[in-house]
């Protein structure tokens, strides 16, 4: 028999660094590729889910950069810088805020109302962490989606610290709850926003007073055309809702997209509210499982006449997202 021939260590070095690099130029080549086409994320469904991955292609173009730059691959490079600067100008703003800054340096009058939003996932039975997190943030409000019936009963030893309490359990993952140590002057179950006919829980409590109108919403994924256009529309509806409000307003849930999409950029532009999350970073919630590919689904969004002094992520409570807790002060 014929002696094979073992190929040596440079060989094997060598074409695996080809294949390394080959890869990188599909990459970032495709990366910039997604940066651009994301621009258009109202055309069609499938563009628009490209919106809601900046920080990826961002840190994936940062990591191209390096690595082609030790070869002195000088036009592939420059595809890279490309990449970096569109996905930098997306990402960027997100951590600088001139409210926050002077919000920082300022004596804060009047007591913060903190908000905690947590899609707890209905499958989820880590019941105890959550109530550990409430105890440890002690927020004024707790809005929780995907509640069932399991859920509700292992919340029952919060309700005497949350008097005031709304429910509606759900076992299809469109469950909704409330848990608030402030009494409410209104309160609400919508269920008009959504096609579907998912409920929504709308309050409004008083503060400095004040009178504030809080919305928990939660808008279907866009797992296919009917629930993209629900989503959507929901929206669209709650942006109706809102406008015809006389006072301060907040939204916050899981509303099933980034603030890099054209829906959720037409959501602000017909409220004029302001993502609690400028000044503050990302922050992205979901999915817990899946670190590299995380993107800011839930969101506190706020009026004029409301500062933010803190946003971040809680703890993890065995579901697929991250709660979020934020910290608010009325002018």
């Amino acid at each position: 028999m014929a002696n094979m021939i073992k190929p040596n260590k440079s060989t094997m070095k060598k074409t695996m660094q080809l294949i390394l690099y080959r890869w990188t130029k599909i990459g970032i080549f495709s990366t910039l590729l997604f940066s651009i086409l994301a621009y258009w994320g109202n055309w069609f469904r499938y563009i628009e889910l490209l919106t809601h991955f900046r920080l990826q292609y961002f840190v994936f173009s940062c990591f191209a950069l390096l690595l082609l730059m030790l070869k002195r691959y000088w036009k592939w490079s420059f595809i890279a810088i490309t990449s970096i600067f569109i996905n930098a100008i997306e990402i960027i703003p997100w951590y600088y805020s001139s409210t926050s800054q002077y919000l920082v340096s300022q004596k804060i009058i009047g007591k913060p109302l903190r908000l905690l939003h947590a899609n707890v996932y209905t499958q989820n039975n880590q019941y105890s962490k959550l109530i550990k997190l409430i105890n440890k943030e002690k927020p004024d409000l707790v809005f929780l989606q995907e509640t069932d019936i399991k859920w509700l009963k292992a919340l029952k030893t919060i309700k005497t610290e949350f008097p005031y309490q709304i429910s509606i359990p759900r076992s299809d993952n469109f469950g909704i709850a409330l848990y608030s140590r402030v009494p409410f002057v209104k309160s609400d179950i919508i269920e008009e926003f959504s096609p579907s006919f998912i409920p929504s829980i709308y309050i409004e409590i008083e503060r400095q007073n004040k009178i504030v109108s809080i919305l928990s919403t939660h808008p279907l994924p866009p797992i296919g055309d009917s629930y993209f256009n629900e989503r959507n529309e929901q929206l669209l509806r709650v942006s109706n809702f809102l406008n015809k409000i006389p006072h301060e307003k907040i939204v916050i849930g899981d509303l099933n997209l980034t603030m890099w999409s054209p829906y959720f950029t037409k959501f602000i532009t017909n409220t004029g509210l302001i993502n609690v999350r400028k000044g503050f970073g990302v922050l992205a919630s979901w999915p817990t499982s899946l670190p590299f590919l995380k993107i800011p689904l839930d969101h506190c969004l706020v009026g004029e006449g409301i500062k933010t002094i803190g946003v971040k992520l809680g703890d993890n409570i065995g579901s697929d997202h991250l709660p979020l807790v934020v910290d608010l002060i009325l002018e």
